[in-house]
Order: structure tokens, then sequence, then C-alpha cells
């Protein structure tokens, strides 16, 4: 894995580490729900997030996910394929237009340098 795929893991994995801890501190709100309400729960999410949908709560989508996490069950991609299409698309749009912008570009750089660096801060502190 490359240095900058590496970065890109480590600030994802702590991105999914601090949304669980959220998650939980504020007392797991999705545990009432069966395996499948969950499920149903996040794609119904992934595709308003896809439809770019003004009721898309990316709080529940990550609760969701969470929750799953916390179950050991695997988020259902092959269920919000389509969302991801369309999440996926505009993702890349954004991509190829900071690319083009040099000072978007710088920008982007920035955010990832600094939450890397705090990612490595964070990794020094001692454990509880």
């Amino acid at each position: 894995m490359s240095e900058p795929e590496a970065e890109r893991e480590a600030i994802n994995e702590n991105s999914v580490m601090e949304s669980l801890h959220d998650y939980m501190q504020r007392g797991r709100g999705l545990s009432h729900l069966t395996d499948t309400d969950l499920a149903d729960a996040w794609v119904a999410q992934m595709n308003l997030w896809g439809d770019q949908a003004p009721n898309y709560s990316e709080r529940e989508r990550l609760d969701c996910t969470a929750e799953m996490s916390l179950r050991k069950i695997d988020q259902p991609f092959d269920r919000a394929r389509d969302a991801w299409t369309k999440i996926h698309a505009r993702m890349l749009a954004s991509l190829t237009a900071m690319r083009e912008d040099p000072r978007k570009a710088a920008i982007l750089e920035n955010l990832l340098a600094n939450q890397f660096q705090e990612l490595q801060q964070d990794a020094k502190k001692p454990k509880n």
C-alpha cells in the first residue's frame, strides 16, 4: 500500500471509530431494531443520499453503520448499488473539479494533511 493510500485508510478508520464512539455515547438509539429493519433503514438512507434528498440524514446513516458494526452485520451494498453509483459519480466529478482548480486542490491536500497529523497525534496518546 502506498503512503497516500495508507493515509486515506487511516483517516477512514479513524472516522469510523469516531462515528462508532459517538453513536455509543448517544445510547445506541437503533439497538431496538431487528437486523432486517436496521438494514432497511441503512438502505433507505443510502437511497436518500444517492438522490440528494433533503431528508437524507448522514447521522442516521452513520448510526445504522455503527449499529451494524456492533452486531457484526455487513452493510447490504448490493441493495444500494444504484445509490452508490450516483454517490460515486458525484464524488468523482467533485474530485475532477478540484484537480482542475489548484486552489481547491491545495485546500483539500491541506485538510487531508491536517487530519493525518491529528491521527498521528491520537496514536501517540496513551490508551485507557
